[in-house]
């Protein structure tokens, strides 16, 4: 059986964002464009409005949020631990990937799901992968695209 998981959000008035390689899990009627170099696709959302943007904080209590396999929402509890942190490239003409890294038990179906401020829950970011720590396999370094990253590749992509 396959199992499609994945989460999005709303970045602008009636435009909401989630990984490129969930661009399957989206109508393809509704999608805007997909970036170029980075893990993103944007798509029409309708009447949807975006909640409020801040940047990421290293220390910063966070959540992601992420679909489970029988489609219930599931929430990770985290703390951010590095901002712009370079991810190896996929390919060799792709472009760095900077990310907000931090730890937090997420995994399968939190791509394209948003982090937020655990305090005050403005949009921080877009999860886009991990990877298990080297400690006993139980923390997971997460990471997200900081929102001023996501809106530019929208700017690019055009509406």
């Amino acid at each position: 059986m396959l199992e499609e998981r994945g989460a999005a959000i709303v970045v602008a008035p009636g435009v909401a964002a989630t990984n490129a390689h969930n661009a399957g899990l989206v109508d393809a009627k509704s999608v805007i464009g997909a970036s170029r170099d980075y893990d993103l696709t944007f798509f029409r959302a309708p009447g949807r409005n975006p909640p409020p943007v801040a940047a990421a904080s290293i220390g910063e209590a966070v959540l992601a949020y992420g679909q489970g396999g029988g489609n219930e929402l599931r929430v990770a509890s985290g703390v951010v631990r590095g901002l712009d942190v370079p991810i190896p490239r996929d390919c060799a003409p792709c472009a760095p990937q900077m990310a907000i890294a931090f730890e937090a038990d997420a995994g399968h179906g939190f791509s394209g799901g948003p982090l937020v401020d655990a305090r005050t829950g403005a949009l921080l970011g877009i999860v886009f992968g991990f990877r298990k720590s080297d400690q006993e396999q139980k923390e997971r370094i997460i990471y997200a695209y900081d929102m001023a990253h996501v809106m530019a590749e929208l700017g690019k992509v055009g509406r």
